[in-house]
């Protein structure tokens, strides 16, 4: 059986996405310990994570995969000093191993917010696509 191409960039763009939410949760969670600056701080970093992946304008550009696994590496150190962060921060240092792994592997980005192109067979042998893939049509009367 041949080896199959497992494609790491959505698997690191969902990753990272709930990730951003932890983060977001997690520094809200915080509000209430006595370091109120972290706090804010890595509400602010999860809001970056969650723009960053959506992609929002800002963002739309930086696609660059080692960019975004260095840059989650480096978030995670503001995820060990209290513990509502730290799952939040494990989950971004796994999104940041999968960045980087989908560079490694040399992908490309693609937009998770554009549709692809439907319609144009492929579907069977046939090329008549559809749910049935390939399934004749009734003749026109």
């Amino acid at each position: 059986m041949p080896a199959t191409k497992v494609m790491w960039q959505p698997w690191a763009h969902n990753q990272a996405f709930s990730s951003g939410f932890f983060v977001f949760t997690a520094g809200l969670i915080s509000l209430y310990y006595p370091n109120l600056y972290l706090a804010i701080g890595n509400i602010v970093i999860g809001l970056i994570i969650m723009a960053w992946e959506k992609p929002l304008p800002p963002f739309k550009k930086l696609d660059n995969f080692w960019l975004r696994g260095i840059i989650y590496f480096l978030f995670c150190g503001a995820m060990v000093w209290e513990a509502p962060h730290q799952t939040a921060g494990l989950c971004l240092l796994s999104s940041s191993i999968t960045y980087i792994r989908a560079a490694i592997n040399g992908e490309k980005w693609t937009d998770p917010t554009k549709k692809p192109a439907r319609g144009g067979g492929g579907g069977g042998k046939g090329g008549a696509g559809g749910a049935a893939g390939g399934a004749a049509k009734a003749p026109k009367s």
